[in-house]
């Protein structure tokens, strides 16, 4: 099991996680405090072993949002299909820099590729569901670290993970302690 921490720069907040890996997949409990905000919530993540999402669970206070998908595009949420997340393997959960962490895994990157990919935003303290198209460019390698630049709407930025595909620096976001 790993744990990472990350500091939230925007809000002052701190995330704890656990990851661990296994020949069935990888869950990832965490727990996040958005101290600017006075609230916590807390996720749990099933992956498959290619890193797609199976199920999501995250509470705040006293809501719940579950959701289940099979990996490949068809989600459910409390046994009803959800029409418009169709094709959609990836999560985006607001209040952690982990969601980045799914696209990144899940694919054989080379130095200039760029991927287009409609990804369920989550947002948080809410837990409203949206589609929204994001996409990644592998910028390389700096040392021990991999760059992508990463592009939402209107907003861009270029993220830095390990060599696990965990965030180290996102910028004026999040940073890893």
């Amino acid at each position: 099991m790993k744990k990472i921490i990350w500091k939230n720069l925007e809000t002052n907040g701190r995330e704890e996680a656990f990851l661990k890996k296994t020949n069935d997949g990888v869950t990832v409990t965490s727990s996040v405090i958005v101290s600017e905000y006075s609230y916590s919530v807390t996720y749990h993540l099933q992956l498959d072993p290619k890193w797609a999402v199976q199920k999501v669970e995250i509470n705040h206070g006293e809501k719940t949002l579950t959701l289940s998908s099979n990996g490949e595009g068809c989600w459910s949420k409390d046994g009803a299909t959800l029409v418009d997340a169709e094709g959609v393997v990836d999560v985006d959960i607001s209040a952690t820099p982990f969601s980045n962490t799914l696209p990144i895994n899940r694919f054989l990157w080379e130095t200039g590729q760029s991927r287009k990919l409609d990804v369920l935003y989550i947002d948080v303290p809410a837990l409203t569901c949206q589609k929204v198209e994001q996409v990644y460019t592998y910028t390389g390698e700096q040392g021990e670290y991999r760059t992508f630049l990463y592009q939402c709407r209107d907003y861009e930025t270029t993220i830095t993970v390990d060599k696990d595909g965990l965030v180290v620096d996102y910028p004026e976001a999040f940073q890893r302690l």
